[in-house]
């Protein structure tokens, strides 16, 4: 899918879901911005998607798909 990207072996170190931006460190301790219009984080029980969304929406009122 050519307007899909996976990211695999990368750690969420902040994310911006009103602006739709969010920030992986890579290798070397390199730090990257991208872009995305969904993001789906599957980073376990200890989520970091999950606590930077917490900062942008109060729990309870996240819209389902």
């Amino acid at each position: 899918m050519p307007n899909v990207k996976l990211f695999f072996n990368h750690k969420l170190v902040g994310a911006d879901f009103k602006a739709k931006k969010a920030w992986l460190e890579i290798k070397d301790k390199k730090e990257i911005e991208i872009t995305f219009d969904l993001c789906i984080g599957a980073d376990g029980a200890f989520s970091a998607t999950r606590y930077h969304m917490a900062k942008y929406c109060r729990q309870g009122k996240v819209k389902s798909l």
